[in-house]
């Protein structure tokens, strides 16, 4: 019996991997870059996240979300405390900024 267990698991893993193997997973065909909206983060140090599709970027003294299906950044609200050097996580959804320096300095 747990050799016919082992079997069908290992046949299970095989199909899987071959379905995986089926599928490309870029489409290099077109060979096109796109020149997307720039950020308006300039050249500060900044942590990123990713929610619903959605990308965050957050500096010292702002906050940006960029929305790719409008190719447009928008303002969010700043952090409580401006800082540097801090780490960004996302858990069940939520961004959290973890850490960091206070900023004493303009870069």
């Amino acid at each position: 019996m747990k050799k016919k267990r082992a079997t069908l698991g290992l046949l299970l893993v095989l199909c899987f991997v071959l379905l995986i193997l089926s599928f490309p997973l870029v489409n290099a065909t077109d060979d096109l870059w796109v020149t997307l909206e720039p950020s308006p983060m300039g050249n500060n140090p900044v942590g990123v996240a990713v929610v619903g599709g959605k990308i965050y970027a957050f500096s010292w003294s702002a906050n940006r979300e960029y929305d790719p299906t409008t190719n447009t950044w928008s303002s969010k609200t700043p952090m409580p405390t401006s800082r540097i050097v801090f780490g960004t996580a996302v858990v069940n959804n939520k961004i959290y900024v973890i850490g960091g320096e206070g900023n004493t300095f303009i870069i």
